[in-house]
């Protein structure tokens, strides 16, 4: 994030984000989308209501003055709790339809550096070329649509292409649903169709006993799961707690739990087999699996495999591994407190 290039944009530039913050960062970013709408490049941003609270409304309406349209997923009434509580959690950068990046960084200052501090944050995020590019074009539209009534299509935001790298993508895309999600879908296929390897790297891992028992059936079946989790340094101390709940099956199980020491891990990434890999803004808890919009990518291509695989096995060296005895050292409180987030947690 040292630099932000604002040269390539020629016709759109499409945005949409769950966290948008105050500091550095923030503000190099609205300069780079006021500076690019100011050429005369279409920009349109998605922020969702509740994860971009902080915005300072300076940034907006620079933004705004420059000429980006700028449209906020589902504000809050009185009267529609329910719609608000389904929210977008996509991170998506379109540009030109022809290069996307997604995953989980937000814009805060938390995402600057390199998870060389406790304030600053270890993510992982990827870059898109290819037919591919257009699948997150198609999310962003569907955020766009819901928040201003515009449909923007046509070629000049899906442009047609010929070109296509090695990998082998499939783009998730997921909306708040009674039944089961397609971000929960591709979850369970992937711990499913696991035979050697399993590593899960999760910011806000609260499975549900189903999945439990997945990722212990697969340990069982001699896959080699591992679960890396934030450690001390967790911004959402009561998700931290509803995850504990989970734990002590998943050992018993013989899946491994890693506590990220660090810093706040905020990664969403899944690697099975050394072949296949899942990143986007899916979290393993019920609200990316019911209630929020999500998008992330399952990619086919064994270089790319291993590059998380070295990133997960780097991260491992800052982690702690949990054992039955962690579990046992907790006060009466402690258990009391992980029971009540964990009624909780689809809200949390």
């Amino acid at each position: 994030m040292r630099s932000l290039s604002t040269r390539m944009e020629r016709r759109s530039v499409h945005f949409s984000t769950f966290i948008y913050g105050a500091g550095e960062i923030p503000t190099r970013f609205a300069e780079a989308f006021a500076a690019t709408a100011k050429r005369g490049v279409e920009v349109r941003v998605v922020l969702d209501r509740r994860g971009c609270k902080k915005i300072p409304r300076n940034l907006l309406a620079s933004m705004r003055e420059a000429g980006c349209k700028v449209a906020w997923f589902r504000g809050i009434r009185w009267y529609n709790w329910a719609r608000y509580n389904h929210r977008t959690h996509r991170k998506l950068l379109v540009v030109d339809g022809e290069v996307a990046f997604t995953g989980g960084v937000g814009i805060a200052d938390q995402w600057d550096g390199n998870a060389d501090a406790p304030n600053h944050w270890r993510d992982s995020h990827v870059r898109i070329r290819g037919p591919a590019v257009l699948a997150v074009q198609a999310a962003f539209v569907d955020n766009w649509n819901e928040a201003t009534g515009e449909l923007p299509v046509g070629g000049s935001y899906f442009p047609l292409t010929n070109s296509a790298g090695e990998s082998v993508v499939c783009a998730v895309q997921s909306n708040p649903v009674n039944a089961t999600s397609a971000a929960q879908r591709s979850m369970a296929v992937l711990i499913a169709g696991a035979t050697r390897r399993l590593w899960i790297t999760n910011a806000y891992f609260v499975p549900s006993p189903p999945f439990v028992q997945a990722l212990c059936a697969a340990k069982a079946r001699g896959v080699d799961v591992k679960v890396l989790l934030p450690g001390r340094y967790q911004n959402q101390p009561a998700v931290g707690r509803a995850s504990r709940r989970t734990w002590q099956k998943l050992l018993a199980g013989g899946v491994e739990i890693y506590a990220y020491e660090a810093t706040m891990i905020h990664a969403k990434t899944v690697v099975v087999d050394s072949v296949v890999s899942s990143i986007g803004s899916i979290n393993f808890d019920p609200r990316s699996f019911a209630l929020n919009a999500e998008f992330g990518i399952v990619t086919l291509d064994a270089l790319l495999a291993g590059r998380f695989e070295d990133a997960f096995s780097n991260d491992l060296r800052s982690a702690r591994r949990v054992v039955a005895s962690d579990l046992g050292c907790l006060s009466i409180g402690d258990k009391i407190l992980d029971v009540l987030c964990y009624w909780i947690r689809a809200q949390l």
